[in-house]
């Protein structure tokens, strides 16, 4: 089963189009824009995030209750990866909205 055309907006010219997103190193579908060229990334999905916050907790309740000096620095990394995550998808989903608002259908 091949991944599925979605309607994204450009968060640069507003244009609606449909495209198959890749990935962004941190997961966000990421995509370019048929009239401006621009590449940009779209939110996380509700799964992703979800697992993504699952992640962080554990990190968190884990550097709590390890002991061990390296498994508190692997948790340390991860969950600070994992914040920058968060933190970036809050961006781009806050550009995304902003782009929707504004938007406009591409013509055929």
């Amino acid at each position: 089963m091949g991944a599925k055309k979605r309607e994204f907006v450009c968060t640069e010219c507003y244009t609606v189009f449909e495209a198959i997103p890749g990935k962004s190193y941190l997961g966000q579908p990421k995509m370019t824009c048929p009239a401006c060229k621009a590449t940009f990334a779209y939110p996380l999905s509700t799964t992703s995030r979800t697992i993504d916050l699952i992640v962080l907790i554990l990190s968190i309740v884990a550097i709590w209750f390890i002991a061990l000096f390296f498994l508190r620095i692997l948790f340390g990394i991860l969950m600070v990866v994992v914040i920058i995550s968060l933190v970036r998808d809050a961006f781009v989903a806050q550009k995304v909205r902003a782009a929707k608002s504004k938007s406009r259908k591409q013509p055929a």
